[in-house]
């Protein structure tokens, strides 16, 4: 039988810390060659399963363009995009489950900017916004513009009264207002903007580059690799591993697609039991594009003689920055598939999942921040998700979670412990204290956590418990039995404790064991669910699905 991912798919980072605590292995950072000069580059070179790897730089390219910068408020890009990946989900997913309430980015903001006094005062000033704005130089209105204009002059000389303060209020329709001004001492790379929004006072602007193709950051796209199968056999194109993109081809007639992490999935033509919308659109004569980009490793073409099959696969421009290398190659091929995983969820923000949910939930914050510090080391990542979901708990907890709440107070801990982060921290800090004051506010008496009976709280999947009895958890960890945890990303966690605790030689074993035995059934990317009880097409059929 071969393979599928489960759910495409939960990241499993302390692999490398494990395997690296006690097997005899080389790590390294990049080189100029493509699988890198360091010994884990070279030695680790035979496992590799991301198709566009590379340790010198960045692929694909980023969409960035040198210059100043676009200005918008803290988090509210990532908010906008946040919102529209919600509406990208629901279009292409069956069966989507995201609870919570999250930040709308406001549509009317003021910024400014102040010249310390030695700085001439300019004549004019060339702004840039795709809202309607109107500008002050100190207590005086210069200028007004329309929002269907994008650039603006503004002539400042009307304005000179001592004042050295520029003040922009910006308002647009259906996205967040963003700044830009290239040149000047007002130009948007100072470092010296504010942003308000009328509620939480002036605070830092956040800074986003331009871009190459010349659309804002905040519609901006995933970029994109063209790949071809790797293989067809009979009917069935396979791409070698789990990708998430637009499926391409040409076709006469009206052509349908059936694709899948499984052969099982991908033959299965019973329409209820597709996850995904498998929509197709016309985009050239006889040439088709699926409306959605799509999760999975094999795909079946129902026409006539379909040719020229490609997938415009999406990935977040990554460089493999850190490698692993094991004298076990069992262990450098879990690390090698952990990475792709991770790398495969790095999609705008750090996702559960690319098929199911393509949204970032809290609980995997804490894992992710690990695995990026040491196999890519790019935080920004991390810092949207992170930073989105706290913009939530305002009206509900985390992912509407109860426990997700601590989580995300983890989580912070955690980037901040990977990634040393000073400025984000104090843009967070003031959310991370009220968190940290509204948890304790539900404590009882013993510092243990109650709410409400009926409240959400999560042990990721495990059926048999009483998810509201902390004191069932508490008698699981000294030793009494339990129904097994069904996540490898919450198996993680006990992996780590074995680790810390002295057993390393099980920990080891488990995590050959589970994550080996994903390996052997042909994953490529690890799952959301594995119960070693499980065997045939039964080790597919997470949440109750058909394989």
């Amino acid at each position: 039988m071969n393979p599928p991912i489960k759910a495409a798919c939960k990241i499993i980072p302390v692999i490398a810390l494990v395997v690296c605590s006690f097997h005899s292995c080389n790590t390294g950072q990049p080189s100029k060659t493509q699988t890198g000069s360091s010994p884990a580059h070279i030695r680790s070179a035979y496992a590799i399963i991301d198709p566009t790897y590379n340790a010198e730089h960045l692929v694909p390219e980023p969409d960035v363009s040198p210059g100043a910068p676009w200005l918008y408020g803290p988090v509210e890009l990532e908010s906008w995009k946040h919102q529209q990946m919600q509406v990208s989900s629901k279009a292409v997913a069956h069966n989507g489950n995201y609870p919570g309430v999250y930040h709308v980015p406001f549509r009317q903001v003021s910024y400014r900017c102040r010249l310390s006094p030695e700085v001439e005062l300019p004549d004019r000033v060339e702004i840039r916004s795709n809202a309607a704005i109107i500008v002050w130089l100190g207590e005086k209105e210069v200028f007004s513009g329309d929002l269907s204009e994008r650039s603006h002059t503004v002539d400042l000389a009307a304005g000179i009264n001592g004042s050295r303060v520029l003040l922009v209020k910006a308002s647009a329709e259906a996205e967040p207002p963003a700044l830009l001004i290239e040149n000047g001492p007002f130009f948007t790379a100072s470092g010296t903007w504010e942003w308000n929004d009328g509620i939480t006072g002036w605070q830092a602007a956040a800074a986003f580059p331009q871009t190459q193709s010349g659309v804002l950051p905040h519609q901006m796209e995933m970029p994109e690799v063209i790949l071809k199968p790797e293989k067809r056999e009979g009917i069935l194109y396979d791409f070698g591993r789990e990708l998430i993109g637009y499926v391409t081809f040409h076709c006469d007639g009206s052509p349908s697609v059936i694709v899948g992490e499984s052969v099982t999935e991908a033959l299965d033509t019973i329409v209820s039991h597709h996850e995904q919308i498998l929509t197709l659109t016309m985009t050239g004569q006889g040439e088709w594009t699926s409306k959605h980009p799509l999760a999975f490793r094999y795909l079946q073409i129902l026409g006539k003689d379909p040719a020229e099959v490609r997938c415009r696969a999406q990935f977040w421009p990554t460089q493999y920055k850190g490698a692993f290398a094991c004298s076990d190659s069992l262990l450098t091929r879990i690390w090698m598939a952990a990475a792709y995983t991770h790398r495969l969820n790095k999609y705008e923000f750090m996702l559960d999942g690319i098929k199911r949910d393509r949204l970032p939930w809290i609980d995997n914050m804490k894992i992710s921040s690990a695995v990026e510090a040491y196999t890519f080391g790019d935080p920004e990542i991390l810092k949207r998700a992170i930073s989105v979901l706290g913009r939530e708990s305002d009206k509900s907890s985390i992912n509407n979670i109860i426990d997700y709440d601590a989580l995300w107070v983890i989580s912070q801990d955690a980037f901040q412990l990977n990634f040393d982060d000073p400025g984000f921290l104090r843009q967070e800090w003031p959310r991370i204290y009220a968190m940290i004051e509204r948890i304790a506010a539900t404590c009882d008496a013993n510092g243990l956590r109650r709410w409400p009976q009926g409240s959400w709280t999560f042990i990721d999947w495990v059926s048999g418990w009483d998810k509201n009895m902390v004191e069932q958890v508490m008698r699981l960890l000294t030793g009494d039995s339990a129904e097994p945890v069904n996540s490898p990303s919450m198996i993680c966690y006990e992996i780590q404790t074995l680790a810390e605790t002295g057993k390393a030689a099980e920990a080891l074993l488990k995590l050959k064991k589970i994550w080996g035995a994903m390996l052997d059934a042909g994953a490529t990317t690890f799952w959301e669910g594995y119960d070693e009880r499980e065997t045939g097409d039964d080790i597919y059929r997470f949440y109750d699905r058909p394989g």
